[in-house]
C-alpha cells in the first residue's frame, strides 16, 4: 500500500544551476505523521516511491511525478500470511 504525499514538476529553465525538479511533500494524516516521526527517531530511512504523472496534458499542468509513502511492512506481512502447506485441501 502506498499513501500519496507529494508531487514534483520538471523545471523549465535554461539556467544549468537551476533545479531539475521542484515540488512539495505534505502528510495530512496524523497517524502517518506519527509513524514517520517514529521511523526517523529510530534513525531509520523513510521509504518513498516516485511514480510518473501526467505532466502537461491538453494545456493543463499536472505533476510530472507523484511521491508516495511506501508503507509495506515486511515483518507485518510475514505475520499475516499463512504458512504454505503440503496438504491437499480436498
Amino acid at each position: 500500500m502506498s499513501i500519496p504525499v507529494g508531487a514534483l514538476w520538471k523545471k523549465k529553465s535554461e539556467n544549468p544551476k537551476a533545479p531539475i525538479l521542484y515540488g512539495n511533500f505534505e502528510v495530512r494524516d496524523e497517524v502517518v505523521r506519527m509513524r514517520i516521526a517514529e521511523t526517523i527517531a529510530k534513525g531509520e530511512r523513510v521509504r518513498i516511491a516516485i511514480f510518473k504523472g501526467k505532466g502537461e496534458t491538453n494545456g493543463k499542468r499536472y505533476p510530472d511525478f507523484n511521491i508516495t509513502l511506501d508503507t509495506y511492512d515486511k515483518e507485518q506481512s510475514q505475520v499475516t500470511q499463512k504458512p504454505a502447506s503440503d496438504e491437499i485441501p480436498f
